[in-house]
């Protein structure tokens, strides 16, 4: 056989060369193959949404296109509520805090507002049979409590709830609370609209009345109310008198069926409707909602009936708790303190603020006790019942 020639050897040379290339090639690509698997762990998939409505701390940074990959997911934000001078603790008048950190926070954001209050929470409930009355219990337990409280009244009442809390636990007390919205805790006649929520606001009195009347355990009574109007119970009568009449007659029942102290907690401020778009607007520019979109007192914080009605009395039996200097200050009031928003509305305070409120609820009913005799005087039920004799 002759020896091949000299093309013919290059032939099979560069034939040569191409097979081994492509076996390299086969033999390059099954790493990289067999490495593109771990790499979903480096990538993760992005956390889901937090269940808690987010603090709104500034404006949101610009967003733009990215094609390259996220990295993990960044650590949650601090809740703000354990930031030091949260809340009302940044304007306490006896130990002053001031935290420049949350100046640009708003918690809970004022979208997030209403889904962000927590629910009431009860022991138990009871209902009447006729509907009007639906009684939470809640506090300490009837076995080791101190004293059976009361939290009476309107929505206005209701949102002290957490505030409230405080109190009760730091003092061991048991608590109901009884409300209905829209409905004052008073024995006039409530200018509500229309005859027959003012008929059932009036009814709802009565019944709250007749159940106090039959648990002589309830010794307090804590009340507030809006700074709603009442008609005329007799001809020549203002509305404002019968507002303040209609207080101290519900009032005086409560000492008749054996209540020992009423305390009448200042209403809250009031914003406007243009408040939480000032807020949303303060923030996005990056300026402290606190300061441009505050109200002056004038407006916001006009003289709470009850609280003249009650220091009208004169009676130790019947006290205000005036906590308007954590909403109010140098004749102005801002809809957030501390990083906290107020209120969630035109006029309810968030459970937020009001929590944060709990520790000075209790420093004011502390100074309220003490002039609470081991017996009531009786002065304020002693006199009304002359009168109904």
């Amino acid at each position: 056989m002759r020896a091949p020639g000299p093309l013919l050897r290059r032939l099979l040379l560069v034939l040569a060369v191409l097979v081994a290339g492509a076996g390299t090639a086969v033999a390059v690509a099954r790493p990289v193959a067999v490495a593109a698997t771990p790499r979903l762990l480096i990538f993760p998939d992005p956390a889901p949404p937090a269940t808690d409505p987010p603090a709104t701390t500034g404006p949101a940074p610009a967003t733009t296109a990215d094609t390259t990959p996220a990295g993990p997911a960044p650590a949650p934000t601090a809740d703000p509520t354990l930031q030091p001078c949260f809340g009302a603790a940044a304007v306490d008048p006896l130990k002053p805090c001031d935290n420049p950190g949350l100046s640009l926070t708003v918690f809970p954001a004022p979208a997030n507002a209403r889904s962000a209050q927590k629910a009431q929470r009860c022991e138990h409930r009871e209902f009447s049979a006729d509907g009007l009355l639906d009684v939470c219990f809640f506090g300490a337990r009837p076995e080791v409590a101190t004293r059976t409280v009361a939290l009476l009244g309107d929505s206005h009442a209701a949102h002290w709830r957490a505030a409230l809390d405080t109190v009760l636990e730091a003092h061991h007390w048991r608590a109901i609370s009884i409300q209905r919205a829209g409905c004052p805790l008073t024995l006039a006649h409530p200018n509500l609209p229309g005859r027959t929520r003012q008929a059932r606001c009036m009814q709802w009195n009565r019944a709250v009345l007749r159940w106090i009347a039959a648990h002589p355990e309830v010794s307090v009574v804590f009340t507030s109310q809006h700074r709603g109007t009442a008609l005329p119970a007799r001809p020549g009568q203002s509305p404002g008198a019968a507002r303040l009449e209609g207080y101290e007659l519900a009032w005086t029942k409560l000492l008749l069926h054996g209540v020992r102290h009423i305390v009448v907690i200042r209403d809250t401020p009031r914003n406007s409707g243009r408040t939480i778009p000032c807020i949303e607007h303060a923030v996005a520019a990056g300026q402290v909602p606190g300061q441009v979109c505050a109200l002056t007192q004038a407006y916001a914080l006009p003289p709470d009936p009850s609280v003249l009605a009650a220091k009208a009395l004169g009676s130790t039996q019947v006290q205000v708790a005036d906590l308007a200097t954590f909403f109010c200050r140098r004749r102005m009031c801002p809809p957030v303190t501390g990083g906290a928003l107020i209120l969630r509305d035109v006029s309810h305070m968030t459970t937020t603020y009001s929590a944060s409120l709990g520790p000075y609820l209790l420093r004011t009913v502390d100074e309220l006790m003490q002039s609470w005799p081991d017996g009531a005087d009786g002065t304020l039920a002693a006199a009304a019942a002359r009168r109904t004799r």
